[in-house]
C-alpha cells in the first residue's frame, strides 16, 4: 500500500497532476520534518519526536490544501517524509564517496551527470506553481 501510494505520488508529480512541491521552502521544510524525525527515533530523544512530528503535521496541512484531497494529500506527504531525504542522501553520497579519492576524469563526469539528473528531479517535483 505505501509503495503503490509512493510510485503513485511520483508519477503524478512528474506530470504534474499533483503539487508535491509547492517551493523550495516545503522541500526545506521536508527535509527537516523528516530528518528530525529520523533524529528522534535514533536518539530516543521526546523532544526531537515531537519537533519532527509538528513539522510534519505543518507539511500535511500544507499538502492537503494544495491537492485539495485529504486522500491525496496524505500520500503527497508519505512521498514528501520518504523522498526528501532519500534525495539528500543520494547527493551527499558522491561526494563522500570520492572527495578522498584522487578523481579521475571519468568518475568527475559520472557525478557530474548524477548531480544533474537528481537536481533535475527534484526541479520537476517542485510543481506548485506549474499545477
Amino acid at each position: 500500500m505505501v509503495a503503490a501510494a509512493w510510485v503513485y505520488t511520483l508519477v503524478q508529480g512528474l506530470r504534474n497532476k499533483l503539487v508535491v512541491y509547492a517551493s523550495i521552502k516545503d522541500v526545506v521544510l521536508s527535509l527537516l520534518a523528516g530528518t528530525v524525525m529520523l533524529a528522534g527515533q535514533l536518539t530516543g530523544s521526546i523532544c526531537t519526536s515531537l519537533f519532527g512530528l509538528l513539522l510534519c503535521v505543518i507539511s500535511a496541512i500544507w499538502s492537503i490544501r494544495r491537492n485539495r484531497s485529504i486522500l491525496t494529500g496524505l500520500a503527497v506527504c508519505l512521498f514528501k517524509f520518504t523522498f526528501a531525504p532519500c534525495w539528500l542522501t543520494l547527493m551527499l553520497v558522491p561526494w563522500f564517496l570520492y572527495r578522498s579519492v584522487n578523481q579521475q576524469g571519468a568518475t568527475k563526469v559520472r557525478s557530474a551527470t548524477f548531480y544533474g539528473l537528481m537536481a533535475l528531479l527534484m526541479f520537476r517535483l517542485v510543481n506548485g506553481r506549474r499545477h
